[in-house]
């Protein structure tokens, strides 16, 4: 039986190095791209409707699913909220 203490062979690392940090690396890129889009295509779609902010919220987060509301029309001053389905 091996000991936790001991220290890691050469190809132990280099699986490490060349195998599973460039998949950490991918996959919060891929997470992070992603929700930069959404939010663009969230402000984009309450642009293109006539209002002057959005407000996105990515999938799972405060246990609701991805959610765009637009908010503030341009033409007054009420706060109006309109949730936008896509």
């Amino acid at each position: 039986m091996r000991s936790i203490d001991r220290e890691p062979h050469a190809f132990e690392l280099w699986i490490l190095k060349w195998i599973f940090l460039p998949i950490i690396v991918c996959m919060l890129l891929i997470a992070f791209i992603s929700n930069s889009v959404d939010r663009n295509k969230c402000f984009d779609v309450c642009e293109t409707k006539g209002f002057a902010d959005a407000l996105y919220v990515p999938n799972n987060r405060a246990g609701v699913g991805k959610k765009c509301i637009c908010r503030e029309s341009k033409n007054g001053s009420k706060d109006i909220e309109v949730q936008v389905n896509w």
